[in-house]
């Protein structure tokens, strides 16, 4: 594995595709819930709580990706719900691919269904009970034993920085922040830029361009 993706302590994509090249090929339903979790998390800018409210009624395919309302979010004062909108990409590292694949493969089909629901073992593998979402400890404990090998320091590394990650690598790639917040669901730009590191390369470009 490239050592910088190893001793990098954000998100970032790099990461992202480390992870699913490790278990590109797997049909393990653990290995995809985690998968699902950090690529999601990424592409989304979603807060761990969000996610794990997830719901298959609140997932809405079309041609271009994916639709995903949340009922709730901590900066939705008035309730009406949030939507976010991940894209589809094409290949092995496209959300909607692993998003469709895992729904699937854990036969997830009614409404009330929570994505990131609990994996019993069985005699095939592991089966889904839809009706049971998993807690934060069952998610952060899947995260540090699924990065082993992939980065150094595990502890650097936690659920909630997924959206950090994902709203950094969009900053430093020249999306908006109009639309940095709208997609992050933030309310104000300073809650936003806490979350964004910018690369120095960026920074640097600040002062180059003053003329002087």
């Amino acid at each position: 594995l490239n050592t910088a993706i190893m001793k990098n302590s954000l998100w970032s994509e790099p990461l992202i595709k480390a992870i699913i090249d490790k278990f590109i090929s797997t049909e393990n339903l653990l290995d995809m819930r985690f998968i699902l979790m950090t690529i999601l998390g990424f592409s989304g800018f979603f807060r761990i709580s969000e996610m794990l409210q997830i719901q298959i009624q609140h997932i809405t395919f079309c041609q271009s990706g994916v639709k995903i309302f949340l009922p709730k979010s901590k900066t939705d004062q008035i309730r009406e719900g949030n939507t976010v909108f991940i894209s589809a990409t094409k290949g092995s590292y496209c959300p909607i691919y692993w998003l469709q694949k895992y729904i699937n493969l854990a036969k997830l089909s009614r409404p009330n269904d929570y994505l990131f629901c609990r994996l019993f073992k069985c005699k095939i593998g592991h089966s889904a009970h839809g009706n049971l979402p998993i807690s934060y400890t069952t998610a952060r404990d899947s995260l540090k034993g699924h990065l082993t090998g992939i980065v150094e320091d595990k502890a650097k590394y936690g659920l909630h920085s997924l959206r950090s990650g994902g709203a950094t690598e969009a900053a430093n790639n020249g999306v908006s922040d109009r639309m940095i917040s709208k997609h992050g669901r933030w309310s104000s730009n300073t809650s936003r830029d806490t979350y964004i590191k910018d690369k120095p390369l960026n920074r640097f470009k600040v002062s180059r361009q003053l003329g002087i």
